[in-house]
């Protein structure tokens, strides 16, 4: 598990602050503020601090009649305790949670079931950073702590933040855990969870941050369906929503997205275009496994786009990032591609080898779907060189996985038209290329019939 985030970088213009101060700020601008201030931003505190000097000074010498504004002067009256609370609460959610990472995962759900103290604001929503960051090398994982943020958050007693504030926490517990469960392909129960963290977005306080995010778990799932132009019509949304609200790397993160969509729509050369974009926006300081994942997709479609040189080139610049950041799910992602690089540059003994080494991976990591589509590609290689034994091996390697982990007796079903394809040297390429596109939508559609 990662550390607790640091201190996070002010992003509030002065003039939205001189805003709220004055009583100006409405709605989600209003709530992104205090939120915000209440967070811990010192620079922000101390400026709402010696405004409110300046308005007590101005009523001491003011007329009866004078008005004022009684919510925004309760407010900055209450800032101080209220914040310093905050501050006191973040110092011992950053303790906790480095002290909480070092447990096991039962002792972790003992600890939130049966001990309050993590009953607050910071607490959960730091469970929730490490969530999505779980995502990129472990969506169990993932799941597992957004569970636990969820769990937290049902039962937070919303007095000492206000009620929708802790609605739109709320609503991200459940927002994160729809992802987290899209990612392993279970979308019937991706799509209620996420249906929910809508339910918590629209009775919150309508933040923009927080709809621009679930905007992009709900295009991520639309993906999943292949319902592609609603996928589309949600990130560009969301896209839209983070350009308004000047976070570039956020809206490179849902640029991305889009790049995925029209890759899997087969616009290459618009998702092309469309990652080299949220490269220039990706900040790789704040998120390096982003920045990794844009850059292996750019790789991916210029070999899917036949640019291969170009692609191997590309990939060259940035190789030793995979293991310098350490998860396993990148490492896999990058053997795959190599793998494919090296088949399609005619290296096939090297192809061949890589290949071995992603499907080792992927049985290890208990990924069928992945494993199938991997042995897939591998077969392809095998039958251009000749080699039915190494062919009706991989079959079976799959048939074995598939049966050891339970998967849909659909997914099984499809594989046996490989196998007997297999064993009577009957397997065209037609066939593989068919399979593969089943077994990556079946992968995220349990149950799909094979049309074979």
């Amino acid at each position: 598990m990662a550390q607790a985030s640091p201190e996070p970088v002010c992003t509030i213009p002065a003039a939205d602050l001189l805003r709220f101060a004055a009583g100006d700020s409405r709605g989600a601008a209003r709530r992104r503020i205090l939120e915000h201030v209440l967070a811990g931003c010192a620079r922000c505190r101390q400026s709402l601090d010696a405004l409110r000097e300046l308005r007590t000074d101005a009523a001491a010498g003011a007329t009866p009649a004078e008005p004022e504004s009684p919510s925004i002067a309760h407010i900055l009256a209450g800032l101080g305790e209220r914040a310093a609370r905050i501050d006191r609460e973040r110092r011992e959610a950053s303790a906790q949670l480095d002290d909480f990472a070092r447990h096991p995962t039962a002792r972790q759900w003992t600890l939130v079931r049966n001990s309050h103290r993590f009953d607050t604001w910071s607490f959960c929503a730091g469970l929730l950073d490490f969530a999505f960051e779980a995502m990129y090398d472990d969506p169990r994982r993932s799941r597992e702590l957004a569970e636990m943020a969820h769990e937290i958050a049902e039962r937070l007693d919303s007095g000492p933040y206000g009620e929708r504030l802790v609605v739109d926490l709320r609503g991200r517990a459940w927002g994160h855990l729809g992802n987290a469960r899209r990612a392993l392909g279970d979308l019937p129960a991706a799509a209620e969870a996420l249906a929910r963290a809508r339910e918590c977005l629209e009775a919150g306080t309508g933040d923009p941050l927080d709809e621009a995010e679930l905007l992009y778990y709900e295009a991520s799932l639309l993906r999943g369906e292949r319902r592609l132009d609603e996928a589309l019509r949600r990130v560009r949304r969301s896209i839209r929503l983070y350009h308004e609200l000047g976070d570039g790397h956020l809206e490179g993160r849902s640029r991305l997205n889009e790049g995925s969509i029209l890759g899997v729509r087969g616009d290459t050369l618009a998702a092309l275009s469309t990652v080299r974009r949220a490269l220039e926006l990706v900040d790789r300081e704040r998120d390096p496994h982003l920045a990794l994942a844009a850059r292996h997709n750019l790789v991916w479609l210029l070999m899917e786009s036949g640019r291969h040189e170009e692609a191997l080139a590309v990939l060259g610049t940035f190789r030793d990032e995979y293991a310098r950041l350490g998860d396993l799910s990148s490492r896999r992602r990058l053997e795959w591609l190599e793998a494919r690089l090296l088949e399609l540059a005619g290296r096939e003994e090297e192809a061949a080898a890589a290949f071995r080494c992603v499907l080792d991976g992927l049985t290890a990591a208990e990924l069928p779907y992945e494993a199938a589509m991997a042995s897939l590609d591998f077969a392809l290689l095998e039958i251009r060189r000749g080699r039915v034994d190494e062919v009706r091996r991989l079959a079976s390697e799959t048939l074995v996985l598939f049966r050891s982990l339970g998967v849909a007796r659909e997914a099984i079903a499809a594989w046996l038209v490989f196998q007997q394809a297999a064993e009577t040297e009957a397997v065209t390429v037609a066939l593989v290329e068919r399979l593969a596109r089943y077994y990556a939508e079946a992968r995220l559609r349990p149950g799909l019939p094979f049309e074979g």
